[in-house]
């Protein structure tokens, strides 16, 4: 556990190249990096349908995980990063279910293919590290999904029909990646603070259930912290 921080403890803005920024609600993770040479961390996430994006770090993500990579390394991973972001202008990340395997190209721009429908927050890390040359896991490791992981799936089509201007072509698509593989987010920051890449998913989700205890502390702490009303 120390590749993982708490982000009051050590600020995310001391990040070396990349880091896996954690959201509170363990349902949410992107990466760390610098945006330019010398300017403060941002956090490069997909944060729903066609909406990547590129945020200041906030309380919201009490904790982040610093990649057991030489600098040198973790630095270019942040220049792919950068390299992403700036296609977002052009083209932007669709939402899905897909294998994140060879999602984009050396430029940062997303490689057409009809299997490769979209990403889930989870799967977008997973997708930079492996076009940067540095996957995070061994993707033929990870189980097949559970009844809940299928049933997550079919709740988030029909939020994506109902809140979001998703085509028909694309909801039909999505339709068809029910059943792959969920990469969940905790285990995708699990698997960054191996010392050996990349990581099993056994490695991966015993680290993921250490995460979610720090984070449990952490918003037991603030809680106990927080003034109450008389």
């Amino acid at each position: 556990m120390d590749r993982v921080v708490k982000s009051r403890e050590r600020s995310p803005h001391t990040v070396v190249g990349v880091g896996i920024a954690v959201h509170q609600n363990s349902s949410h993770i992107g990466i760390l990096y610098h945006a330019a040479e010398g300017k403060s961390a941002r956090i490069l996430h997909l944060a729903w349908h066609l909406q990547l994006r590129s945020d200041e770090p906030s309380q919201s993500y009490p904790c982040w995980v610093r990649p057991w990579i030489p600098n040198e390394r973790a630095l270019a991973v942040a220049a792919y990063c950068r390299r992403i972001w700036n296609q977002a202008g052009k083209q932007q990340v669709p939402y899905g279910f897909s294998m994140p395997g060879s999602f984009f190209d050396h430029s940062g721009a997303l490689i057409s293919s009809p299997a490769k429908v979209g990403l889930t927050c989870a799967s977008f890390v997973l997708a930079v590290f492996d076009g940067a040359g540095l996957p995070l896991v061994h993707l033929e490791d990870w189980p097949g999904p559970t009844p809940e992981d299928t049933k997550r799936q079919e709740e988030l089509i029909e939020q994506l029909r109902t809140n979001t201007s998703s085509s028909p072509d694309h909801l039909s698509s999505l339709e068809a990646e029910i059943g792959n593989v969920r990469y969940r987010p905790l285990d995708v920051a699990g698997a960054a603070t191996a010392k050996d890449l990349p990581a099993s998913y056994a490695y991966a989700s015993d680290m993921a259930s250490k995460i979610k205890s720090l984070l449990d502390a952490i918003s037991a702490a603030e809680t106990q912290q927080t003034p109450h009303e008389s």
